[in-house]
């Protein structure tokens, strides 16, 4: 009796103890990883950034083929060998997952030339920006104009008033694209949280940048017209102001000024 007994207690101990393991090896929803990406150049045959501690980091050419991974360290930092120097332009997609989790963070870099790159760092394509007046014109400023960097976008905007709400985004390294709406200075609601972003190109003074929103399969665009490093507006694809409805605002054309 007692012997049936341990039987049944120590096969009921193993099932569990199985179930358990079979919990642990499935895929969880985990924070989603930080991720700093460097300018790639033709020249380069590595990409060293900083990330999550310990958590994989990997690369794909073109979003499609795995080329190279490692895993950051400690300090979260990471060094990934390129199986070799890739051309001007190549799209290489740099990922940040940890093991056994089904989110992930990622940046597109855009390789450049080695002659024409400085030594500064970006997050994403490494695009730069000619920076614009504040005319709806789409024509080339005057020669004075300075050079925007992808950096000048980083930070906290605040928009101009549409009735009685504003906006404030947030475009971040390591927390992606954040964009809340006020109501009379208070909180209203979260339109934007972590989305993935991505300066995808320049064209003239517009400048194009994909984003989604975590959880969403659907990447979408919008063109900045940023204006100096503290102000932007949000304009259509051919440099014309935009008319756009966020959340319970009503429809508006905004300025976007640097909060810090």
């Amino acid at each position: 009796m007692k012997k049936s007994l341990l039987f049944t207690i120590g096969t009921f101990v193993l099932a569990a103890f199985t179930l358990g393991a079979g919990v642990n090896a499935a895929k969880v929803n985990t924070k989603t990883p930080s991720l700093k990406v460097p300018n790639v150049t033709t020249s380069d045959t590595t990409i060293s950034g900083t990330a999550t501690k310990n958590v994989n980091v990997y690369v794909k050419l073109n979003n499609s083929k795995k080329v190279a991974s490692t895993t950051s360290d400690s300090k979260g930092k990471y060094t990934i060998k390129l199986p070799k120097k890739y051309s001007v332009n190549t799209k290489l997609y740099v990922y940040a997952q940890a093991d056994n989790s089904y989110n992930y963070f990622y940046r597109i870099v855009t390789v450049k030339s080695a002659s024409t790159t400085s030594s500064s760092s970006a997050s994403s394509s490494a695009a730069t920006a000619s920076s614009a007046t504040s005319s709806s014109s789409s024509s080339s400023s005057s020669s004075s104009a300075t050079t925007a960097k992808v950096s000048d976008l980083m930070g906290s905007w605040k928009s101009s008033a549409s009735g009685k709400y504003t906006q404030l985004w947030e475009f971040d390294n390591d927390t992606g694209f954040n964009q809340t709406l006020y109501k009379n200075k208070t909180y209203d609601s979260k339109l934007l949280n972590n989305a993935v972003f991505n300066i995808k190109k320049v064209d003239g003074k517009v400048i194009t940048l994909t984003y989604r929103g975590k959880g969403v399969s659907k990447t979408s665009t919008m063109y900045i017209r940023l204006v100096s490093k503290n102000k932007f507006y949000l304009v259509t694809s051919d440099n014309k102001l935009a008319s756009v409805k966020v959340g319970n605002a009503p429809t508006a054309t905004y300025s976007f000024t640097k909060v810090k």
